[in-house]
């Protein structure tokens, strides 16, 4: 796989005759080839660099980020450099929820280099008036009041229901009272939408929308929407919400096909 990345500078997994060779791993055929390819990611010798149709285009990483990967700090200095970028990341966080983060759970000995940027003066404890420990990095504080004072630009989008922002499901009920819980692995008929993007208005998540593109038609599919309380009928914010979709359909190089009140 390396030699053929320096030859060619991208491969997919398709490009190697071995990736027809499956077997079955418990979630679904793999081939030897995927498996090294997730290897290789996992070292950080390769990134993604592309898609061509349902699959990944891969590259070396040094060549990709332009400089040779670095030395692999001790483990004190990098759990301390995660949790910084974590919650920097997050804005405002719980140790625990910075421990969901970023690297998800591979914290050793969190616990005493969260005393450490605080007592340091690293990480600057606020009041969110909620359950919980909340901080905010030392660095951002100008950055909340400006947003206090008046600097907040809103926007509308739809979120993955991967996105960092919502990921961590505890969080984002506690910080929006936003339920959400992702239902792919859901029996059809106990959920209520495959994969279902969160309305983001402003700095409130008001709605949800199971959306799905039909690629032979070229369009993507509002198939439902639910409103959260006081949201639904006229407060509802129509042209926002249809740049949102119409922005999310540009991306997926498709139309929209969309209920009449956002046409």
């Amino acid at each position: 796989v390396l030699q053929r990345l320096a030859a060619n500078g991208s491969v997919r997994a398709a490009d190697f005759e071995e990736h027809a060779e499956k077997y079955e791993s418990g979630w679904g055929d793999r081939s030897p080839i995927a498996d090294t390819l997730a290897l290789l990611w996992l070292q950080g010798r390769i990134v993604p660099a592309g898609r061509v149709g349902s699959g990944r285009r891969w590259a070396l990483a040094d060549g990709w980020f332009g400089a040779p990967l670095g030395e692999i700090p001790d483990q004190s200095v990098a759990v301390r450099q995660a949790a910084v970028r974590s919650l920097r990341a997050l804005g405002v966080a719980t140790a625990q929820q910075v421990k969901n983060h970023f690297i998800r759970s591979r914290y050793p000995g969190l616990a005493s280099v969260w005393k450490q940027l605080a007592a340091e003066g690293q990480i600057v404890a606020v009041d969110l008036g909620m359950k919980g420990d909340w901080y905010i990095h030392a660095e951002d504080v100008d950055l909340l009041e400006q947003i206090e004072a008046g600097a907040f630009e809103p926007r509308t989008t739809l979120l993955s229901p991967f996105d960092n922002l919502i990921c961590d499901r505890s969080r984002t009920l506690a910080l929006w009272a936003f339920d959400f819980r992702l239902e792919i692995y859901v029996p059809k008929t106990k959920r209520w939408g495959y994969f279902v993007m969160p309305l983001l208005y402003g700095d409130r998540i008001i709605a949800r929308f199971d959306l799905a593109v039909d690629r032979q038609a070229g369009v993507l599919n509002v198939v439902g929407e639910r409103w959260e309380p006081g949201w639904e009928g006229r407060r509802r914010p129509a042209r926002p919400t249809k740049h949102a979709l119409d922005e999310l359909a540009l991306f997926l190089g498709v139309g929209l096909r969309r209920p009449s009140i956002y046409r």
